[in-house]
């Protein structure tokens, strides 16, 4: 069996790591975890990617803070998940960073079409979609706040559909995130 994590998430849909177990026979290197809901293989869904880097050590190594301490120091990043928007519309989706005691780092956003939901191929984006983020790089110092806009356009040469956007989310020495954000165009 490879690497196993155990997660719980809050009433806002915030996950928590609880536990990492790693095999003495796993390989030092880069990994990525899957994290599932459900308990049952037939009903689990895939929720997110964790990125790991497992190097190799003879020490036993301690989650910080440990399972059960809280999280409210970390860094948090918010925004819109999904969007719904009109052939012709544009829309401005807010991207909320809190670095609480994390940092300095430079902070870079990037955003591109994948194919469907957890996808991660870039897509060339269609005719008709244009998709931006400003700031998309900048400097990120303890206990601030960062705000970015996501700028959605579309015009009359989009096709109504379903939309899925890769936002990939990297804090220098913090966090590299990835998250999907659903455009539905009517």
């Amino acid at each position: 069996m490879g690497v196993q994590v155990s997660c719980e998430a809050d009433e806002n849909g915030l996950l928590y790591l609880k536990a990492i177990s790693i095999p003495e026979d796993v390989v030092p290197g880069d990994y990525e975890v899957e994290i599932f809901t459900g308990k049952n293989v037939d009903d689990r869904e895939l929720i997110a990617t964790l990125s790991i880097r497992i190097q190799a050590s003879t020490e036993v190594t301690k989650l910080t803070p440990p399972p059960g301490k809280a999280h409210f120091s970390e860094a948090r990043i918010y925004y819109d998940d999904s969007v719904e928007l009109k052939v012709g519309e544009t829309k401005l989706l807010d991207v909320t960073l809190e670095t609480r005691e994390d940092g300095p780092g430079e902070v870079t956003y990037e955003i591109f079409r994948v194919a469907k939901e957890y996808a991660e191929d870039e897509l060339p984006m269609p005719e008709g979609l244009s998709v931006s983020i400003e700031p998309s790089k900048f400097m990120a110092y303890p206990d601030n706040t960062y705000h970015s806009t996501i700028t959605i356009r579309t015009n009359d040469k989009l096709a109504p559909g379903e939309y899925f956007l890769l936002f990939e989310r990297k804090f220098e020495n913090v966090f590299w995130q990835k998250g999907w954000i659903r455009v539905n165009v009517e």
